[in-house]
């Protein structure tokens, strides 16, 4: 099994034209910054898509684990060097995290970086932890060590992962003649 974060930038096509992605836009530096971002976990591709188990969140959605198709042309894909072992250890923190809330209070204050996902659970004001995308991402990679747990931009986790991971295009190379 392969891991990458699958990373949608600002201008993405599959985004929709809303305040909430106008306004994680503008809280990142980057011109066309990094705004949503999900753990996939993949065992199969197509010439035009890649298969696999998708964990992330939406606002005001749960924390998903679910079978999805990515298609190339909107994702950007960071490989996760990781065992196979590593791999199972982190699926089975997402399996554990579905059905947690999004964490409004973090997302809007994700620059001042003072809401963790266990802030109001941990004083019993949210019945499970609460999550936005990269939280539960890095949450997720943090079970193996390939990165410190944190509440950040997605632009940010992305910029964290450069020099631990590799770009792919997440494409089998089968078939392709060298």
């Amino acid at each position: 099994m392969k891991v990458y974060c699958a990373f949608l930038s600002a201008d993405s096509e599959l985004l929709q034209s809303h305040w909430l992605n106008r306004l994680a836009a503008r809280a990142s530096s980057a011109e066309n910054p990094k705004i949503h971002v999900e753990l996939l976990f993949s065992s199969r591709d197509t010439p035009g898509e890649i298969l696999g188990e998708s964990c992330s969140i939406t606002h005001g959605n749960k924390v998903f684990l679910q079978e999805k198709r990515f298609s190339r042309s909107n994702w950007e894909f960071r490989r996760i060097p990781m065992s196979e072992a590593q791999a199972e250890t982190v699926k089975e923190w997402c399996a554990s995290r579905v059905g947690d809330s999004f964490n409004h209070l973090g997302f809007y204050t994700t620059p001042v970086g003072c809401v963790k996902p266990t802030s109001l659970y941990n004083i019993g004001l949210a019945k499970t932890p609460q999550w936005f995308c990269s939280e539960v991402v890095s949450h997720a990679l943090s079970q193996v060590g390939v990165i410190p747990a944190v509440s950040v931009h997605p632009q940010k986790l992305f910029d964290m992962l450069q020099d631990i991971t590799v770009v792919d295009s997440a494409r089998s190379s089968e078939g392709i003649k060298f």
